[in-house]
C-alpha cells in the first residue's frame, strides 16, 4: 500500500482525504499538481500552497521531543503551585503574629492596658 491509499484509513472528512491523496499522487510523480487541481476544482497556486503546508505539518510532527513529561513552566499548572507557595508564605507570616500576640496576652499582660488606652483615643476619630 503506498501513500494515497494509506489515506483511506485516516481519520478526516472526505473532502481533505481526496485533497491529501491528489497531493501525495503528485509527490509521487503520478500526476502533476496542475491534474490534482484540476480534479479538485481549484488553482494550482492553491495546491502548490496546501502541499507545503502538509510537508511542513509532517516535518513538525517528526521533530524529535524530549523524553518524560512536558516542562510545567509557563503552565497554568505553575502559576497555580507559585499562587499557592505565596498564599501558604503569607499564611505562615500570620500564624507568626498570631502566636506572638498569643504569647504577649500570657506572658506580658501588663502591656494590655496599655495597648488598649492607646486603642481608644485611635478608634474615637
Amino acid at each position: 500500500m503506498n501513500g494515497p491509499e494509506l489515506v483511506e484509513g485516516a481519520e478526516g472528512s472526505p473532502e481533505a482525504k481526496k485533497r491529501l491523496q491528489g497531493i501525495l499522487e503528485a509527490l509521487e510523480g503520478r500526476k502533476t499538481l496542475l491534474d490534482v487541481a484540476t480534479e479538485l476544482g481549484m488553482r494550482e497556486a492553491m495546491i502548490h500552497r496546501l502541499k507545503t503546508r502538509v510537508i511542513q505539518a509532517a516535518l513538525e510532527s517528526l521533530e524529535p521531543k524530549p523524553l518524560g513529561r512536558p516542562s510545567m513552566e509557563g503552565s497554568a499548572e505553575r502559576k497555580r503551585i507559585e499562587e499557592l507557595e505565596k498564599e501558604n508564605e503569607d499564611l505562615k507570616e500570620k500564624l507568626q503574629a498570631s502566636e506572638l500576640r498569643e504569647v504577649i496576652v500570657r506572658d506580658v499582660p501588663e502591656l494590655i492596658p496599655r495597648l488598649e488606652k492607646k486603642k481608644k483615643p485611635h478608634d474615637a476619630r
